[in-house]
């Protein structure tokens, strides 16, 4: 298990208790890159939240279209991506196995 710092998971309970928690998650992600947090620790941090929520929350839909938006998944974000480059399968595989983003 991948630890998460405390401060981040309380940040992203308040996210999704907010009246805009799509456009607070989104908030969250951009704060947290701007505090150096890098590109695959960001998504891992929203992955952690995916796993633990049920495919029929709406707050399922609202961290996966961040996640897209973190990943740099293409069509959609390439109005609003939060990084200069696209995540690939083999940084996040290698993230879930060491335990730790490079």
């Amino acid at each position: 298990m991948i630890a998460i710092n405390p401060e981040y998971i309380r940040r992203f309970d308040a996210a999704l208790l907010d009246e805009k928690p799509f456009n607070k998650l989104f908030d969250l992600a951009v704060s947290l890159h701007g505090e150096g947090v890098s590109q695959l620790n960001i998504y891992m941090l929203y992955e952690h939240f995916l796993i633990a929520t049920p495919a029929d929350d709406q707050k399922y839909d609202w961290i996966t279209e961040v996640m897209d938006f973190i990943w740099g998944y293409p069509p959609y974000t390439e109005d609003k991506a939060l990084f200069p480059k696209t995540l690939t399968k083999k940084e996040v595989e290698e993230y879930r196995y060491k335990g730790k983003a490079t």
